[in-house]
């Protein structure tokens, strides 16, 4: 799944529809934050809101989704049900 958070393009390590893990949120601490513009395979592209859940040993972010577009959502389903 392509993540763009602010000028920068991060590649997730994991993702399903309630969230993701990815390294280059530095600076972000659990409980902040965050918009982003999300792009699920064979899905629209569209901003959500992120809050990080936790900080892993080597630094990557769990994060939760607060704030998705409904279609956005479906189209990760069917990602993960294909």
């Amino acid at each position: 799944m392509k993540l763009v958070v602010g000028e920068r393009e991060i590649e997730t390590l994991n993702w399903s529809v309630g969230g993701f893990i990815a390294h280059g949120l530095e600076g972000l601490e659990p409980k902040d934050r965050f918009t982003g513009q999300m792009e699920p395979p064979g899905g629209p592209s569209s901003e959500f809101t992120g809050q990080v859940t936790r900080v892993d040993t080597s630094g990557a972010r769990a994060v939760r989704f607060v704030e998705v577009d409904l279609a956005t959502l479906l189209a990760l389903q069917d990602n993960l049900n294909a």
